[in-house]
């Protein structure tokens, strides 16, 4: 799972065809990716491109609330009449033979170039995070050159090590149904559970 946040937007196929001309140009392109995987890419590719011109300023993430929060503010019926409003410009936009955005990006720099060596980087890692799906940790350290990656914890042994925990500190908050998951889990892993009751 990645963090963020899911968004829903409907994208011409004029839009739709230059993801997948950024997504080849800049050598990401994977066999079977969805539609909506490839549109994410492109859009990540173009928004780090924006970045590295200076056009748009490179954020560390403590100011997240502030920027996003209005656009998050307003009841669902106003957000809906401001897409429609908006979907209507570039309607007429069209209409009149003009470009349908409702903006540029203003050029700080020359345009940034994708050289064949920035393609190869990124086919390099492509390929070295689709060999790594489906193998154990060592494995993906080795294929990443990475040292030093932490092994996953089963979630039942850290769950036993809660209500364990809970067990010995404050017993008599722990309810029945709490001491008989304890048990089946101590089974389960092989560990020992002291004898109490609720």
């Amino acid at each position: 799972m990645i963090h963020g946040e899911v968004v829903r937007m409907r994208l011409n196929p004029e839009e739709l065809m230059a993801c997948a001309d950024v997504i080849k140009a800049s050598g990401v392109q994977v066999d079977n990716m969805s539609l909506s995987l490839m549109c994410r890419v492109a859009l990540m590719i173009l928004v780090r491109s924006a970045m590295e011109q200076g056009q748009i300023e490179k954020r560390d993430g403590f100011d997240y609330s502030r920027i996003i929060e209005p656009y998050k503010r307003a009841p669902a019926k106003i957000r809906v009449r401001v897409a429609h409003t908006l979907n209507l410009a570039e309607m007429q936009r069209a209409a009149l033979d003009m470009p349908t955005q409702l903006g540029v990006l203003p050029l700080k720099q020359a345009p940034l170039a994708v050289t064949e060596e920035d393609k190869a980087r990124s086919r390099t890692a492509v390929e070295q995070a689709l060999q790594a799906d489906g193998q154990s940790d060592e494995q993906i350290a080795r294929t990443l050159g990475k040292k030093n990656v932490r092994a996953r914890v089963d979630p039942r042994k850290l769950r036993f090590d809660e209500l364990k925990f809970k067990s010995e500190q404050s017993p008599e908050n722990m309810e029945a149904r709490e001491f008989k998951e304890l048990r089946k889990l101590g089974r389960e892993l092989g560990e020992s559970v002291a004898a109490q009751s609720a």
